[in-house]
């Protein structure tokens, strides 16, 4: 059917990456018509074939990671695919950022426990530690990145999602109080409710009332193969997630984050924050030397990587009107996809908001009775 057939729906849905796939598939477990309009040239997936997963993260994001977790269970059921693979976590390096991520595990019930140096290089003989480590063994490990967004558009379209590909999204414009016209190569949709999710893109399709800079950030990221035994089992090698909380004061420019890639090699990056550019590859090199010495620093594969991202790296989440907005994520939405996209359904519905995230949905049974779309957005 073609998009431009579609000329009034409950919900269209604005982007081709996993934020974009989780929030139609949510919004089609609810009983919602939903179209999934996939905006050509949108999303900022990292290169890698596989993006952390982590817990370990200031408010809300942990709420949210604990609640992608078994979203992604769901997924995994309903598609077959294979998405989430749990592995260890680490932190470390300043102590009081450490804390305050040990804090943060605890006020959700995740379990975690700290290692003297020693015992924890005894555990990862291929770190280096200089202090005391936080050891996560649950709730860490690695999101398929190249699986992710055609696991949950093919959930969505499970639940009775339609998903359109032809041509790019030209405009949004609000009519009248509860409707909104998506404009289309093929012609103009007409919806009760729009969801924009969809990277980059979404910065020229924002409302004026919620219009935020958002900036695409080339980062400087690489894989290093481990030493000594075959790279493609770096993974069941025991190599950790892990966060060196570092910066300037300890002779790094930033903090250092990793992941083991399944049949590759350990991806390790500098997490440069709003710096205009990456510390170069050769810095990279260093920290892997001196801190690393379970990898080889000297045979790096650079990983194609960008994110898109406001100037102080919180993320668009808002509506005005019909139109609702999830974006710059910061490389963090493939990983946190399942909720991200509750929150945006949730928002589309007119759902109570509650905690640091809004509602997860209502139960099966309740979803016979929800109320109509046609209720105005409340902000």
């Amino acid at each position: 059917m073609s998009v431009g057939s579609r000329t009034d729906v409950d919900v269209v849905v604005v982007g081709r990456g996993a934020v974009a796939g989780a929030a139609a598939w949510h919004l089609a477990r609810d009983g919602r018509e939903v179209l999934l309009l996939a905006h050509p040239g949108t999303g900022s997936c990292p290169g890698a074939a596989a993006v952390p997963f982590r817990s370990g993260e200031p408010e809300p994001t942990v709420a949210l990671a604990a609640a992608a977790a078994s979203m992604w269970r769901e997924v995994e059921a309903e598609t077959g695919a294979a998405l989430l693979s749990l592995a260890d976590g680490v932190d470390h390096g300043d102590a009081a950022r450490t804390a305050a991520v040990a804090e943060a595990l605890t006020t959700h019930d995740i379990r975690s426990t700290w290692l003297e140096p020693d015992e924890a290089e005894h555990r990862w003989p291929g770190m280096v530690f200089g202090g005391p480590v936080l050891h996560q063994p649950e709730k860490t490990g690695r999101v398929s990145a190249g699986q992710a967004a055609r696991a949950l558009q093919a959930a969505a379209v499970g639940q009775g999602a339609t998903v359109e590909w032809d041509g790019p999204v030209t405009g949004v414009t609000q009519s009248g109080s509860d409707h909104v016209v998506i404009s289309t190569e093929d012609g103009p949709v007409r919806a009760r409710r729009v969801v924009i999710a969809a990277g980059a893109a979404s910065a020229r399709l924002l409302p004026r009332e919620i219009s935020t800079p958002l900036r695409t950030v080339q980062e400087q990221i690489a894989g290093f193969p481990p030493l000594g035994i075959n790279p493609c089992i770096a993974w069941e090698n025991n190599w950790p997630i892990f966060v060196h909380h570092t910066g300037p004061a300890d002779g790094w420019p930033a903090p250092v984050y990793g992941t083991p890639d399944p049949c590759g090699d350990v991806i390790v990056a500098f997490d440069a924050g709003s710096q205009d550019e990456s510390p170069r590859l050769r810095t990279l090199q260093s920290y892997v030397a001196e801190m690393l010495p379970g990898l080889d620093s000297t045979a790096p594969v650079l990983v194609e990587s960008t994110r898109i991202e406001t100037a102080n790296r919180r993320p668009v989440l808002c509506a005005t009107g019909p139109i609702i907005v999830g974006a710059g994520f910061a490389g963090r939405g493939t990983a946190l996809a399942p909720a991200l996209g509750r929150v945006l359904a949730d928002m589309a519905l007119t759902r109570p908001r509650s905690g640091p995230f809004f509602a997860r949905g209502a139960r099966r049974a309740e979803r016979a009775k929800s109320p109509s779309l046609r209720t105005p957005l409340s902000g």
